[in-house]
């Protein structure tokens, strides 16, 4: 690895000693000039030369199979020998070249001399004469290209020609003449030049002398020669003068021009009242003005939108081309092209409302305002809006949504400024009343007639009306008295019962309110009945019925066996035969007779609605002689009595169906003979007599007949009360 970083290094020497070497040679610096530039040559070349061949002798001990020792010192020699037989120029081991475009001065120069003669000091200047002082032969660095002389002369003095005879003396010299001319590339009027005026001055000398010329056109100016001198704007006289420079004589002239390459100016005067963004809102007097402070003016004319030339117009409503005309001496032509913008109208507006109209003027939905403007010459420049007196906004259309009264102003402006306006009043209402019940309340049944009352309330236009429906499709108007009202309501001419009452109030806009309801309970108390708890069969059933505020439809009478041996018997009434005392004949429905014991009784009395009163008792058939019922008892039928305010109805029309009643007819009283009881047939009540008789006899010798009779009675009511139960049930 080592041995290969020697070889890397050698070879990298070399290098860089032939580059060096190479450099000399084709760009010798000027340090060097005068040098042995091609030794310092040589000596980098077999530097170089030596570095590459250690190189290569390092590279050969490396690898076995290179070139052998005996060839590398042969290409070695041989390179020298080339060097030696064909040696570079020698001549620039003293002289190396010098740069392009520049002299160096030599080291070493060989001076040849050509026997020159002493200059004469009094020698005139047409025999002076330039003569060589510095000689170098060439081809030489500093001569590269030699001359005739086979060299080059670098230095120069001058010195008297001694060949050199002076002249006669000369004449005596004649003034120069000069003249001056207006040249000018575009003529105009009246000997005016309207473009690049120019003094042409021509100067000449018999003597050929060099002359000078000065003067003033506008300004003063010098020349050499003949010369052109640009003219001043405006009119004069220019005046000038030439001098010959060796005999000093000297001429003189003037040329008048005059010279106006500028229009005049035109200006138009328009007067009337000004609007805005340059908008006239009168209309408007024009007058054209013009002016020219060189040649002055000749005419100054206006012309709109291309009519014939005037001295004025006036304008009315549009958009005025107005071309503005100005000619001056010279003839040039100035005009002006301005647009006048009239406008003397103010816009066109139309305001439209647009919502769902109620009554009497009033709005029920959210009012959009509109605003339709339009203008045929300067535009609309804005359009604005106003609610209630309050700021302007910017807008063509606004929507209001809030209720009351309202005043809406719209003004539409153009862009000359006109201003049109307009407002509206509307009233908006978007609420309907609210109406609700203060009695009766819907937790609380009612019963006869009772006063519906409520209150209705509006804010914004007021009400107007409140209608009452029990149906909610058949309305009754009411009376409203600041907001209250109240409607009776007969609660006798329905069934028992829950009913929606429906209300709604009208406000005078037109908004009307979803009904309200409330469901109310009707319970008008049915029929009270009332018969004692229990009876012998032979005493006649009394029979109390008080009606309810609804008048009563009928009644009936069931008579149930306990033990469901029987048929019922089921005696039925219509309205005023109730009877008020009721005997029954011990028979069933189908005529069976009834066996000592106790059987359930119901009476039940009803009105037109079906709403049943209902009273229970036991009808008690004892055994023995009292056991026969010969009597035929008659129905009493006692008025109706009015109903108890107090009472509370055990029946709605809801839970019982009503049962058709016939209205109650009018017609003779019938006598409702009950059947014959049949005589008790004599070996049962014998019997009895005798149970009857070994019981006393019993109880004279047995201590315990109190007990027994104790006994008997809880043993009976015990019976009885699981009767009753079983009646019930």
């Amino acid at each position: 690895m080592i041995k290969f970083k020697k070889s890397f290094f050698y070879l990298a020497a070399a290098a860089k000693l032939w580059s060096l070497a190479t450099w000399l040679y084709f760009s010798p610096p000027n340090l060097l000039i005068g040098h042995p530039v091609i030794l310092y040559i040589s000596v980098l070349f077999l530097a170089g030369l030596i570095s590459a061949a250690a190189c290569v002798a390092i590279l050969m001990k490396i690898k076995r199979n290179s070139m052998s020792r005996k060839k590398t010192y042969f290409l070695l020699l041989l390179l020298i020998g080339i060097v030696i037989l064909f040696p570079p120029d020698i001549a620039w081991l003293y002289y190396p070249p010098a740069p392009d475009d520049a002299y160096v001065e030599a080291k070493s120069i060989i001076l040849y001399p050509i026997g020159l003669k002493e200059a004469n000091a009094a020698c005139p200047n047409r025999c002076i004469i330039n003569v060589c002082v510095r000689w170098i032969p060439g081809p030489s660095p500093q001569c590269p290209h030699p001359g005739p002389g086979g060299g080059c002369c670098t230095d120069y003095e001058q010195e008297c020609d001694p060949d050199c005879e002076d002249p006669d003396p000369p004449p005596a010299a004649l003034p120069p003449s000069i003249n001056g001319t207006v040249t000018c590339t575009q003529w105009g009027s009246n000997g005016w030049c309207r473009s690049n005026a120019r003094l042409a001055l021509t100067a000449s000398d018999p003597q050929g002398y060099s002359l000078t010329i000065s003067g003033n056109a506008g300004g003063p100016f010098s020349c050499a020669g003949s010369c052109t001198i640009a003219l001043p704007v405006g009119s004069g006289t220019a005046t000038y003068t030439v001098v010959a420079t060796q005999s000093g004589k000297s001429a003189s002239g003037s040329t008048a021009w005059k010279y106006d390459p500028q229009p005049p100016i035109s200006n138009l005067t328009a007067s009337g009242t000004e609007g805005l963004n340059d908008w006239y809102v009168s209309p408007v007097n024009l007058t054209a003005t013009g002016s020219d402070v060189l040649s002055g003016l000749t005419s100054v004319s206006v012309i709109v939108d291309g009519r014939p030339a005037s001295a004025s117009e006036i304008l009315n409503d549009g958009i005025h081309e107005v071309i503005v005309t100005s000619v001056d001496n010279a003839g040039n032509i100035g005009s002006v092209t301005r647009e006048v913008l009239v406008d003397t109208s103010k816009p066109i507006l139309d305001v439209f409302v647009n919502g769902t109209s109620g009554l009497n003027e009033w709005f029920i939905s959210p009012v959009t305002v509109t605003a339709f403007d339009s203008d045929d010459v300067s535009g609309i420049l804005s359009t604005e809006y106003r609610i209630d007196g309050n700021e302007w906004h910017d807008g063509e259309s606004t929507r209001l949504a809030g209720e009351g009264e309202h005043i809406v102003n719209i003004r539409s402006t153009d862009n000359a400024g006109n201003t049109a306006s307009g407002s509206l009043s509307f009233k908006i209402d978007l609420t309907p009343p609210t109406s609700s019940f203060t009695t009766p309340l819907s937790t609380s049944p009612v019963r006869e007639t009772v006063q519906i009352k409520g209150t209705s309330e509006e804010e914004t236009s007021g009400l107007s009306a409140v209608e009452i429906s029990f149906d909610d499709y058949t309305w009754m108007p009411l009376s409203v008295t600041s907001g209250q009202w109240s409607s009776p309501w007969d609660t006798t001419q329905m069934p028992n019962g829950t009913y929606s009452i429906f209300i709604r109030a009208t406000d005078l806009a037109g908004n009307r309110e979803d009904p309200v309801r409330m469901n109310v309970v009707v319970g008008n108390p049915a029929p009270h009945v009332d018969i004692p708890f229990s009876w012998m069969i032979s005493d006649p059933l009394p029979i109390k019925i008080q009606p309810g505020p609804v008048p009563l439809a009928g009644g009936q009478i069931i008579i149930h066996d306990p033990k469901d041996r029987w048929p019922a018997r089921r005696y039925t009434f219509e309205a005023g035969e109730i009877p008020t005392l009721f005997l029954w004949d011990r028979r069933f429905r189908d005529q069976t007779l009834a066996v000592p014991g106790r059987y359930r009784i119901e009476v039940e009395a009803w009105d037109k609605f079906g709403n049943t009163g209902q009273a229970t008792g036991t009808i008690i058939i004892e055994d023995g002689p009292k056991a026969t019922i010969t009597q035929t008892p008659t129905r009493t039928i006692t008025p109706s009595v009015s109903p108890s305010p107090t009472f509370h109805p055990t029946r709605t029309a809801t839970s019982r169906p009503s049962i058709p009643v016939q209205p109650p007819i009018d017609k003779p009283k019938e006598h409702i003979s009950l059947p014959k009881l049949t005589t008790v047939v004599l070996w049962p009540a014998l019997g009895l007599l005798g149970l009857f008789a070994g019981l006393s006899s019993a109880s004279l010798s047995d201590p315990r007949p109190r007990s027994l009779r104790r006994m008997s009675k809880t043993i009976t009511r015990i019976i009885d009360q699981e009767n009753i139960t079983h009646w019930k049930g």
